[in-house]
């Protein structure tokens, strides 16, 4: 599994909203295709990016 290096204090907001629309895709594509660790490493790879409450882009 890959894993995110990318410190989001050091990110511009858009980018955030881009990398976090990324990984929110990928973890529907986990989901749909069963792989429950896949999309727990993809959750915890959200949390720490952060979810400010919308949808990106919005």
């Amino acid at each position: 599994m890959e894993t995110l290096s990318i410190p989001a204090a050091t990110i511009t907001f858009s980018e955030q909203d881009h990398q976090l629309e990324k990984l929110e895709f990928a973890l529907a594509l986990a989901l749909s295709e069963g792989c429950h660790d896949r999309a727990h490493h993809l959750r915890s790879c959200i949390e720490a990016l952060g979810d400010h409450g919308e949808e990106p882009g919005t």
